[in-house]
């Protein structure tokens, strides 16, 4: 036991040996000018005293006296050692992060071999080695530390160690290698970034049972290949592709390609050639399991022969081509269909059945035996009849000749001649019914018969119908019975000299009849003429210019209906009356001016009428209206005006204006009184019963200046609009007899004279803003401010100026029932005083108060 605790006093001392060294080195390092903390030892190798250790203790933050630095919250941050460049003072050789940083910083520390020492801005320079002390204490983002080339990033609470020296050149931070002789990571090993490099080793990479996971960028394996010695192959989870290397790969085990995903070799246009030893099959036998195969190339079969068990051979495109093979070519016995054309090649024959024994052959399509070039034509031998159902036989070339036997074609077809000269060199019977035609509608050749032709015959009568022109070259056209009828076309006999004569017969002309140029109609001669009756219009000339004709008449016109129109020129009675009396009709002008030369009387009760109701123009009297008469009562008559009556002024040339002169009375019963230039009423009582406007920009006046009467307005007045506000103008006083004057909106304005309401016993109320008395202003009765009930909530009077209270004649009390606060003290600008007589001054001080200063 006693040596046991021998040993531990032993280790005890030991350590506080340490301990006091350390705080020696720590206070020599004071002393000459460091820091506590500052991971710079004292050179003492001119005394021949190493440097001692010191504390691991540093205060941190970023005044002059911190041990270690707390750097700035940013992305980049820079700092000079060589100079004093932490916060103006020079830097210590720890540096911290802020406890939680925003993001990933990269800390540049600069001019090491140079760097300045000591408390604040001291100018001593490190020399030898020393050390440098990173610490990221974030929980979230890295730091990354830097000398310009080399960098080492330290990962969320973690710290680093690194040196630099006075003799290296290029201000090089040494960092801890990352050269480990051996590695042993008892708990997972995370590479954030880079490369997991294992090219320089010989060994093995073994992996424990657990497996291995890789994220992303995939396993490279540049030689020794990848062998699996137990355990499946599983990249089922992967959506990526599966890519072998290019040598030869060897699949031991079956190998299935799942569901919808398809197994190809190569590429379009650049596949190898795959070769599969065993049976290929194709979908599988169960309902909706069959497969299709797609061969996007030649397929050859070397050996074996291709066999179609069931669901049959389909060739969808491209040649089916046995021609290569020596064999024959044996379909089913089934229906066979070519369905394409087919080709029997050279001299080898195409064969239906045997002798006595063939089926029979049907061309749907042409038949076509031989070609058209020279040496190319062909015989076919026909061993029986031929019977052609529909669509005939057609011989393009060489002719056809019967050289035994009759030509019959009795049937229903029919019959086609070339279209060189035919000749039909007996006679030729049209039969029965059947009629004979040259040509087609439009395009017929002429049909010559040098012969007679007869049509019909004197005891069978026939129609002949001619679709054009006929003409008859010589002797005429005699029609000796029947009559002759042109059902259509014209008949033209303008091309001859000759007179036309019509039968004594009634002749009827059923369409329009002109005489053309300057001929004349002539009906009967003069004095034996029968009666012209014409059922329809009479048009005597034209509308156009010069195309005016006259019409003479030798002898009364009697218009029997219907009246007589002029539709243009005038109806000029030269000599005569215009007598209508004997008619009941109307009688109606032209649109134009109508001139009435003489006297027009309205006989008995008739009326006279211009226009009609909505309808009607101006009625211009440039004489005098009269209506009624003056004489019995009976013969007053009463206007009446459907509309507005306008009575223009200054007359004609050289006359003048009366205006409308109503000698008893005028009435309005309705419509309205539209005077648009001056109007002036009697001297009476005038009454407008209905709302009075006075338009646009003209004014309502009442008497003259100096003349006036009263204008009484029994219903309120109001002068211009809530968005047009107009001015009153008042020359003389306004006295409002009840009810107050009223200002809702605007302001009320007094630019001279005074406001009196002394003679008034109401009240005198402001609003509630500001209220401006800009003259000298005297209360004759009391002044109160604020409500006497409203006393919590009193208002505060200011008087800016002299107040003087009571008068000199008279005394009068000043009663006070608040503070009275007097600030004696002055606010820098003013220092008021507080004088109780003409003699004798007050004058407070800020820090006491008596019965007569308060302070404040």
């Amino acid at each position: 036991v006693l040596v046991v605790y021998l040993h531990r006093l032993q280790s005890t001392v030991g350590e506080l040996k340490s301990a006091l060294e350390e705080m020696r080195g720590a206070s020599e390092m004071s002393f000459r000018g460091g820091r506590f903390g500052d991971a710079v030892e004292a050179d003492h190798s001119a005394d021949g005293i190493a440097s001692s250790r010191r504390l691991g203790l540093f205060t941190v933050g970023t005044s002059k006296s911190a041990g270690c630095f707390q750097i700035n919250d940013l992305s980049s941050d820079t700092y000079d050692v060589s100079t004093a460049a932490c916060s103006s003072n020079n830097c210590p050789a720890c540096f911290i992060s802020p406890t939680s940083p925003n993001q990933d910083t990269t800390l540049t520390i600069s001019g090491c071999n140079s760097h300045t020492w000591g408390i604040g801005t001291a100018t001593s320079t490190r020399s030898g080695a020393w050390q440098y002390t990173f610490i990221n204490r974030g929980s979230t983002y890295k730091l990354t530390v830097t000398d310009g080339t080399g960098s080492y990033t330290l990962p969320p609470r973690s710290h680093l160690v690194a040196y630099c020296d006075s003799y290296s050149v290029g201000n090089r931070l040494i960092f801890p290698s990352t050269t480990l002789p051996t590695l042993e990571v008892d708990s997972g090993f995370t590479l954030s970034a880079g490369t997991f490099d294992l090219s320089a080793s010989s060994g093995a990479v073994s992996f424990g049972s657990g497996g291995v996971s890789i994220a992303g960028g995939g396993l490279t394996i540049t030689d020794g290949g990848l062998t699996l010695s137990a355990g499946n192959f599983d990249a089922s989870g992967s959506t990526g592709t599966f890519a072998t290397s290019t040598g030869a790969n060897t699949l031991n085990g079956n190998v299935a390609v799942s569901n919808t995903n398809t197994f190809t070799v190569g590429a379009a246009g650049s596949a190898g050639a795959s070769t599969l030893y065993g049976n290929l099959v194709v979908g599988a036998t169960g309902t909706g399991n069959g497969a299709t195969s797609t061969l996007h190339g030649a397929t050859e079969v070397n050996s074996g022969g291709l066999t179609v068990t069931a669901g049959g051979f389909t060739l969808s495109a491209d040649n089916f081509d046995a021609s290569g093979s020596t064999g024959t070519f044996a379909t089913s016995t089934g229906a066979v269909t070519l369905g394409g054309d087919t080709t029997i090649s050279n001299s080898r024959t195409f064969t239906v059945g045997s002798a006595g024994f063939g089926g029979r052959t049907t061309l749907y399509g042409n038949l076509v035996v031989g070609a058209s070039g020279s040496g190319e034509s062909a015989t076919s031998t026909l061993y029986g009849e031929t019977t052609v159902k529909t669509g005939g036989v057609t011989i393009e070339a060489d002719g056809f000749t019967l050289q035994a036997g009759d030509f019959v074609a009795s049937g229903t077809g029919i019959f086609t001649t070339s279209s060189g000269l035919n000749t039909l060199s007996g006679n030729v019977v049209v039969a029965d019914t059947n009629t004979f035609t040259v040509g087609a509608a439009g395009t017929a050749g002429n049909t010559i018969l040098y012969g007679s032709l007869q049509v019909g015959a004197s005891t069978s009568e026939k129609t002949s119908t001619l679709y054009g022109n006929v003409d008859v070259k010589a002797g005429g056209l005699t029609v000796t019975d029947g009559g002759f009828e042109l059902k259509a076309g014209n008949f033209d006999a303008s091309g001859s000299t000759g007179t036309f004569q019509t039968s004594t017969g009634a002749i009827t002309l059923g369409g329009d009849v002109t005489v053309s140029s300057t001929n004349t109609l002539t009906v009967g001669v003069a004095g034996t003429a029968g009666q012209t009756t014409l059922y329809g219009d009479l048009v005597v000339g034209a509308s156009g210019t010069g195309q005016d004709a006259t019409i003479t008449s030798h002898g009364a016109i009697d218009v029997k209906k219907t009246g007589l129109t002029i539709s243009a020129g005038d109806l000029t009675l030269a000599a005569g009356n215009f007598d209508a009396s004997g008619s009941s009709g109307t009688f109606k002008t032209s649109t134009g001016d109508a001139t009435l030369n003489g006297n027009v009387a309205i006989a008995g009760t008739n009326t006279f009428t211009v226009g009609a109701p909505n309808d009607a123009g101006d009625t211009i009297l440039y004489g005098k209206f009269q209506v009624g008469a003056n004489g019995a009562s009976n013969q007053n008559r009463i206007s009446t005006f459907h509309g507005g009556v306008t009575i223009s002024t200054g007359g004609g040339t050289g006359g003048s204006g009366t205006g409308l002169e109503v000698a008893d009375g005028l009435t309005l019963s309705s419509g309205d009184f539209d005077a648009s230039s001056v109007i002036t009423t009697s001297s009476g009582a005038i009454t407008l019963n209905g709302a009075v406007t006075v338009s646009g920009n003209n004014a309502f006046n009442v008497g003259s200046d100096g003349s006036t009467g009263v204008t009484t307005l029994y219903g309120g007045l109001v002068v211009g609009t809530t968005d047009n506000t107009k001015t009153s103008e008042f020359y003389g006083e306004a006295d409002v007899k009840k009810g107050g004057l009223t200002v809702t909106k605007g302001d009320l304005t007094m630019l001279q004279g005074s406001f009196d309401a002394s003679t008034s016993g109401g009240t005198f109320k402001t609003g509630d803003q500001a209220v401006t008395l800009n003259g000298a202003t005297t209360v004759l009765n009391t002044f109160t401010v604020g409500s006497s009930g409203d006393i919590a909530n009193g208002k505060t009077t200011t008087l800016i100026g002299n107040v003087k209270i009571g008068s000199e004649e008279f005394t009068y009390n000043f009663n006070n029932w608040a503070n009275f606060k007097h600030n004696g003290q002055g606010n820098g600008v003013v220092v008021p005083t507080f004088a109780l007589d003409s003699s004798t001054t007050v004058t407070c001080d800020t820090a006491s108060h008596s019965n007569t200063c308060y302070s404040s």
